[in-house]
């Protein structure tokens, strides 16, 4: 099974390839991590790059300037992160995503790079987003 650390270590490895294989457009301000519900039991996160930045507002992520839709994450779905209902996804599920994002903010290779944006931000893509991260300049 599958513990926090190894969640991290895999996301780390997937976040520090992508930076190392893709270059952002110069037009991207903010970047957010989608979360889906893959179809082999699994979720899978992409990276996307938007445009514009709006806190108050989560269509910002619509305006995508870059995805790493070929280029996913899949987390496999083990029994800790099996989702019963909604408490579940928001109790559980979305903490432990947080934090692996958090700790990247914290101590990842290309944190710097992250902090470079105006937010960045994680969520559910049928859901909220939660931004971790804003510049001081928004």
């Amino acid at each position: 099974m599958l513990d926090i650390n190894d969640r991290y270590k895999a996301f780390e490895e997937w976040l520090d390839g992508l930076l190392e294989k893709y270059t952002m457009p110069e037009t991207a301000v903010a970047l957010n991590f989608n979360i889906y519900d893959g179809s082999d039991n699994t979720y899978d996160i992409e990276l996307i790059a938007a445009s514009r930045f709006d806190e108050g507002n989560d269509d910002w992520a619509c305006d995508e300037v870059f995805a790493t839709r070929n280029d996913l994450l899949y987390i496999p779905i083990m029994e800790d992160i099996k989702v019963k209902n909604n408490e579940d996804w928001f109790n559980r599920i979305l903490p432990m995503f947080i934090s692996i994002v958090q700790q990247y903010l914290s101590e990842g290779k290309y944190r710097d790079k992250l902090k470079s944006y105006r937010a960045v931000a994680m969520g559910h893509v049928s859901g909220e987003l939660y931004v971790l991260y804003r510049s001081k300049e928004v």
